[in-house]
């Protein structure tokens, strides 16, 4: 969806804003559709896989050759470097595991090595043996030892290798990685975004903004990704999930962003939302009406050009998950 959104509402050479960025996706297509791209968010994984993505190293020799440097400056052992860790982060793995990703982790992060990092945290907990835990959930971070126990399992909670991991990782991701031109700027911002677009884009400066913004009360990005955050530094998780949670709050945080954003938008600019049906408890909220009323009410100079409605397929919802999405077109 976002490779076909910025083709129809951007031209090469554009700038486009995705101020609720995630995990890089619209400044990623962005930048192989040729547009200048800027991308904002407040969670420290999302910020970090925008930046591996857009910040590649060059080629899949050259990640290697910088990790094996760093790689060379640890020497994981039961014990060393893990005092201070949480009993919630030290049960993921083996005690000699935990000591290299703790020595690790941080060297990573003290030289900006975006993608190697982002490698390393992509490896953090599964069941799968190329991962680094012992048997785990990949998406919501739990212990599987009901499934898996140890007496039944043991080489399961085994010392698990760093090296030979992290280097399957980064073939995996150059067999992905999409070609783009370099010379283009690819920005991204941490923060609030309606704070970033007052203090860094200029008036006018924008093209198109292609975005979803959080739904009401909708997912926990930090707790979900809390055993990665704990290694980028956040120990305090539950200060990401701060969500708008319900229609009051919801008007609140779009009149903040789009009193910001419109400004920031040239005269004729396109604003795309994807926004979803949020289906809880049996109630159905639609945040694009949310909007779309208040872009009619409000004054924004803006107008609903285009409205379309896109169901999701049934086997990707859960009982609190979005039953459809809206691909809302406004224009400046």
């Amino acid at each position: 969806m976002a490779k076909e959104l910025v083709q129809t509402y951007s031209s090469p050479g554009d700038t486009i804003l995705d101020p609720f960025s995630g995990s890089g996706t619209v400044p990623l297509e962005a930048a192989i559709e040729k547009r200048e791209a800027i991308g904002i968010d407040r969670n420290p994984y999302s910020i970090l896989l925008s930046k591996a993505k857009l910040h590649p190293p060059k080629s899949e020799e050259e990640a290697k050759e910088s990790a094996e440097k760093y790689l060379s400056k640890i020497e994981p052992e039961s014990g060393v470097g893990t005092d201070d860790i949480p009993e919630w982060v030290a049960e993921f793995f083996h005690p000699k595991t935990l000591s290299g990703i703790v020595q690790l982790a941080p060297l990573l992060r003290e030289n900006d090595e975006h993608f190697l990092l982002a490698c390393l945290l992509g490896i953090l907990h599964h069941q799968r043996p190329g991962f680094l835990s012992y048997p785990a959930s990949n998406l919501r971070p739990y212990l599987r030892d009901e499934k898996f126990p140890r007496d039944q399992y043991p080489e399961k909670y085994e010392y698990r290798e760093i090296r030979p991991r992290l280097f399957s990782k980064i073939e995996r991701a150059f067999r992905r990685a999409p070609e783009f031109d370099n010379s283009l700027q690819q920005t991204i911002y941490s923060g609030d975004s309606a704070e970033v677009i007052n203090e860094e884009i200029q008036k006018d400066r924008l093209d198109t903004i292609i975005t979803s913004p959080p739904y009401m009360n909708k997912l926990d990005y930090g707790r979900d990704n809390r055993l990665r955050l704990y290694f980028l530094g956040v120990e305090d998780y539950e200060d990401l999930d701060g969500s708008p949670e319900n229609r009051q709050q919801y008007r609140d945080f779009l009149d903040n962003f789009l009193s910001e954003a419109t400004n920031a938008l040239q005269p004729g600019g396109n604003l795309i939302f994807v926004m979803g049906e949020s289906q809880r408890s049996g109630a159905a909220v639609d945040t694009s009406e949310v909007l779309a009323n208040m872009v009619k009410n409000e004054e924004y100079g803006m107008s609903v050009k285009e409205a379309v409605q896109d169901k999701v397929p049934q086997r990707e919802i859960n009982s609190m998950s979005t039953k459809s999405e809206t691909i809302l077109v406004l224009e400046n």
